[in-house]
């Protein structure tokens, strides 16, 4: 797993991106429909994830990158889960933020 780390951080950095990307597309659409910016709902937080989740996925797939993945012995659930981790402490801080606010 040790060797391996340097791949799986640029994918925890992918994720991260991602789901910073989905979010700020999703607040900007609430904007426009006058809602609430972050709505962070259970429902809502697990569509967020996961839509991160695919938008990382799509990437991949995009610049070619599954070969390496099956070459470096990376299992594809650690893969979805590099890619989910950094989504989910994301939405598990909006909603500690939110709770803290009220």
């Amino acid at each position: 797993m040790q060797a391996h780390w340097p791949y799986l951080q640029a994918y925890f950095v992918r994720g991260a991106t991602c789901w910073v990307a989905a979010r700020a597309v999703a607040a900007i659409v609430a904007l426009f429909g006058s809602l609430p910016a972050l709505p962070v709902s259970t429902v809502a937080a697990i569509e967020a994830i996961v839509v991160s989740v695919a938008l990382g996925v799509v990437d991949t797939l995009r610049r070619r990158e599954t070969a390496l993945i099956g070459n470096l012995a990376i299992h594809p659930a650690v893969f979805i889960g590099a890619l989910a981790v950094p989504a989910a402490i994301g939405e598990l801080s909006l909603r500690a933020i939110e709770s803290g606010v009220r």
